[in-house]
């Protein structure tokens, strides 16, 4: 039962309303890493302040040495659990969340690619365009017009 609240209360702590598709996975971490008789309890807590840093620093170029500093481990114990915990690097991570939360921008905003970009975390428009392309196999502006031509549809 606790187990439940726990994750319940992780899932509702905002990001699926700022974020773009998938909310936030923490609600997703297996029950062997709550068991306290593992002391998984504090790995839950540190995995979840992870996730929930990660997501607050999109914007920034910050490192994995960063966040290991701001949690007080090393920067391999946070790749090796997260690793375990979300089946992803932390890196891997940041990447698909920034590459969502743009998504959202340019199908529901009418910033400029190169504002979104940078609102994202990346250092500039190339660099930006050529992930989106890689995720989402359309440019970032064929597919920002791919959604206008939905909403003149309806």
């Amino acid at each position: 039962q606790t187990l439940v609240a726990t994750i319940k209360v992780m899932d509702h702590h905002g990001y699926q309303q700022q974020q773009a598709p998938g909310g936030c996975i923490t609600g997703k971490l297996s029950t062997d890493l709550y068991d306290s008789r593992m002391g998984g309890q504090i790995m839950f807590n540190a995995m979840s302040r992870t996730e929930i840093w990660l997501q607050d620093t999109l914007d920034q170029s910050l490192s994995i040495e960063d966040l290991a500093n701001h949690l007080g481990y090393s920067a391999s114990q946070i790749r090796r659990q997260f690793r375990h915990c979300f089946n992803t690097s932390p890196s891997a991570y940041r990447e698909q969340r920034r590459l969502e939360r743009a998504a959202v921008l340019l199908s529901l905003t009418p910033q400029n690619i190169a504002h979104i970009a940078i609102r994202c975390g990346y250092a500039n428009h190339s660099s930006f365009s050529r992930a989106f392309q890689r995720r989402y196999q359309l440019t970032p502006r064929h597919y920002r017009q791919s959604f206008s031509s939905v909403r003149h549809l309806q």
